[in-house]
């Protein structure tokens, strides 16, 4: 026997109140639908609509916080703190949620009134920020108004420490009338929507807050291209570009898309997209089917190379333009014979090739008289670009400009054809598209290029073959003009390229080595300070340097479970972060720390005062040493607003039991300031340059006292 009728619309009504999270959006169905069907049909239907609302109702419920007030209330209560500590059952011992916005209040409101007269379950998205600089974004949703009782549900979508004003950046980009706007967040999940995003595609911020872009039907993409979008705008502070979207009537549009990328807390971010409308754009020139196309792999450059010699050799000049587009790889061998048959249908067969790795040759030809004018010279690249888009689809042009393309000019000076091409592949290779949209040769950028090559080979086997020494640079105590530390540092040994050793270190921290180096200078000063410490009478302690900016590393266990197993004392090392990699990464090492602290080691902080830190870091997290940069001790007899600066982190510091460290110290005058200021130790040039063990050896053994 079929279910009642009451029963069935009791079903529906259970459906529609859990709808949100799979999008069901069933404002009202009628149970004549089913009634056509046999009787076994209809028995079948509704049992499968019970086991599904069984399950959506277990889902829905274990993720969504569940509330309901008067309607009465319902305006008092929102405004309130404590509604929300209430609902999302928030921990009030350390932070509190302030109030929203008087715009988030209307949104609510509005939504009220809307559940109120429509009867369908809608959603809006709230900013909450906490006393202690939080920012969490919920998805507040409103599923029935009855009896004068407004039944909602809280989600969590996003809950971040927060750097930026975030609730007033999110009211102001949102409240946009001409474009749709979409805000997600690391992790490509919709918090955000405006109403024209949504009255423009057909869809309700029910739909899609708290999914993934790749499942809110937005795009006109499979998943994969989408997937594939993403992690390339994860790398980029802007994107721009026309985008397959679907709009009204079940109507798929090339729509422009401008998207930007926001920080609002350490390793978290948002993602803003406009969307500009539809995109008009002329109809594609015809391009030959890629089926006849010749195979780009077996295409010799060789022969191009030849034919572009030929060409020179009638006469003329020539701009050279090397493209090296940027691809997805899921899509590269397409997109690359895609761009290849564009420069069959708008260019002359021997004016171009390609030459591997996706990088394409262009020759231009360009009058004799405008060989001295670079305008002319830009107006002839930029016209070769949009006449080779009118033969491309829109994702190519964009992978184009994003890429890399370099220019080189023939015919200005007495280089041959062959030369010239190379150099613009290499003006094309040292290319930064996010500073320019093209990069003309430039011999000192190629052999700065070249040189930087050089160094990373060189810098990569003095680290597989640990040919890194070590010097060390004394620390004097103010009080006794004694050395009473020594700080270890790195010294490479690489003679054939002419190099600064901050320059070294930069450059291994780009190529992720310099946990490594620190590692080999470690275990190499160590030895050297155990022998040292043996030769020399008066007691000494060592300084090592760590590098914990990269957050998903142990490096700092490893370190400290050297130095722990060491025959080195524990209490006789300290081991220096610097500023911004303590004060900023070692939110996940806090645990660590102190647990370095507690077996006697030391940490302090080095190069205080370049990075961004307030001084109200001291009462977040706990450290034995504050190395003040060379920046604030520089001129600070001469300077006051140095020497007040110092002044007052020496007295914070000492009241808090940290020693202070003055860096950079360079004559006289600058000494007896920072002896004034009463801190407690002084490193640089003025006393002691790094030197070798065997050269600290030999002035310990000579003189204690610096003067």
């Amino acid at each position: 026997m079929p279910p009642a009728t009451e029963q069935y619309d009791n079903n529906l009504e259970r459906i529609a109140l859990h709808s949100s999270k799979y999008q069901l959006e069933m404002e009202f169905v009628s149970p004549s639908l089913f009634w056509c069907e046999s009787e076994t049909q209809k028995h079948l239907s509704w049992l499968i609509i019970q086991r599904e609302n069984d399950m959506l109702a277990k889902q829905a419920e274990a993720e969504k916080l569940f509330w309901s007030e008067h309607l009465h209330d319902i305006t008092t209560e929102v405004s309130k703190g404590e509604f929300w500590h209430k609902v999302m059952h928030f921990d009030t011992r350390h932070s509190h949620i302030n109030p929203p916005s008087i715009d988030s209040i209307n949104h609510i409101l509005t939504l009220i009134r809307d559940v109120q007269f429509d009867g369908a379950p809608a959603a809006v998205p709230i900013p909450l920020e906490t006393t202690t600089g939080e920012l969490i974004v919920v998805k507040f949703e409103i599923y029935l108004v009855i009896d004068n009782q407004v039944k909602g549900c809280v989600e969590v979508l996003s809950h971040t420490l927060s750097k930026i004003a975030c609730t007033e950046l999110l009211e102001h980009v949102l409240d946009d009338p001409a474009r749709g706007i979409m805000i997600t967040d690391d992790k490509h999940c919709v918090l955000f929507t405006n109403e024209k995003l949504c009255r423009d595609h057909c869809v309700s911020s029910i739909a899609l807050l708290g999914r993934d872009i790749s499942d809110v039907g937005l795009f006109h993409s499979d998943k994969r291209h989408i997937e594939a979008f993403q992690k390339r705008i994860e790398h980029e502070a802007k994107w721009r570009g026309a985008m397959i979207t679907n709009a009204k009537d079940s109507r798929s549009t090339l729509e422009m898309v401008h998207i930007k990328r926001v920080e609002v807390a350490q390793d978290h971010c948002f993602f803003i997209y406009s969307f500009l409308g539809e995109h008009q754009n002329p109809a594609k020139a015809k391009v030959p089917d890629a089926a006849n196309l010749p195979n780009l792999e077996e295409m010799d450059e060789v022969a191009f190379r030849n034919s572009a010699r030929q060409l020179s050799s009638q006469g003329g000049k020539f701009i050279v333009v090397s493209l090296h587009p940027r691809f997805y790889s899921e899509l590269e061998v397409e997109s690359r014979q895609k761009v290849y048959a564009a420069l069959q249908s708008f260019h002359d067969a021997d004016s171009f090739g390609y030459i591997g790795r996706n990088t394409f040759v262009v020759l231009l030809r360009i009058r004799e008289d405008d060989v001295e004018d670079v305008t002319t010279i830009n107006m002839c690249i930029k016209q070769f670009f949009t006449g080779l888009s009118k033969y491309l689809d829109d994702h190519l042009i964009n992978d184009i400009s994003d890429g890399q393309i370099g220019v080189a000019l023939h015919g200005f000076n007495q280089c041959a054809m062959d030369e010239v091409i190379s150099q613009s592949v290499q003006a094309m290779f040292v290319h930064d598209s996010q500073s320019s949209s093209v990069n003309f040769y430039d011999e000192v950028l190629v052999q700065a290029s070249i040189r930087r090559r050089k160094l990373e080979n060189l810098l990569l086997e003095a680290v597989q073959n640990k040919q890194i020494g070590v010097h060390f640079q004394p620390i004097v105590d103010t009080k006794t003009n004694e050395i009473v530390k020594l700080e270890a540092l790195c010294r490479f040994q690489i003679e054939e390229v002419d190099y600064c050793v901050q320059e070294m270190i930069h450059l291994a921290e780009e190529l992720k080595m310099i946990n490594t180096i620190d590692m080999i200078v470690a275990e190499k000063a160590i030895k050297e300070f155990v022998k040292l410490n043996n030769d020399v009478n008066q007691p000494l302690k060592l300084s090592l340097n760590c590098s914990i900016a990269d957050t998903e590393s142990h490096h700092l266990q490893e370190l400290f479970t050297y130095i722990d197993e060491s025959p080195v004392t524990n209490e006789d090392v300290t081991i220096e972060i610097t500023e911004t990699s303590y004060f900023e990464k070692n939110i996940n090492n806090s645990n660590l720390l102190e647990h370095i602290r507690a077996s006697g080691v030391k940490i302090a902080v080095d190069d205080f005062g370049t990075g961004n830190s307030s001084f109200s870091y001291f009462s977040d997290f706990h450290f034995d040493e504050l190395k003040i940069d060379r920046k604030f001790i520089t001129n600070i007899h001469e300077i006051k607003q140095k020497f007040f600066a110092v002044n007052m982190l020496r007295q914070l510091s000492h009241d808090l039991n940290i020693r202070v460290v003055a860096e950079g110290v360079e004559n006289a005058e600058e000494l007896e300031t920072l002896k004034l200021i009463d801190v407690d130790f002084i490193q640089g040039y003025f006393f002691y340059r790094p030197m070798t063990a065997k050269q600290v050896k030999q002035h310990l053994s000579g003189s204690k006292n610096v003067h």
